[in-house]
């Protein structure tokens, strides 16, 4: 994760967290506002609903 998927900028902020098992990443960026998680594992991005699943097992 060391750009923003939308506008490129690599001022983001970062939290990985581990959710039931699995590894996860948050990302925000900065400079546009866009936000995303990803499974840290495959590396594909995940959506808010499938993250919530998880958290809520």
């Amino acid at each position: 994760m060391a750009a923003c998927e939308k506008c490129s900028s690599t001022n983001l902020v970062t939290v990985a967290l581990t959710v039931r098992g699995d590894a996860v990443d948050f990302a925000h960026c900065r400079a546009c506002e866009h936000r995303w998680w990803r499974d840290a594992t495959a590396g594909t991005v995940i959506t808010l609903p499938d993250v919530l699943t998880k958290v809520a097992g």
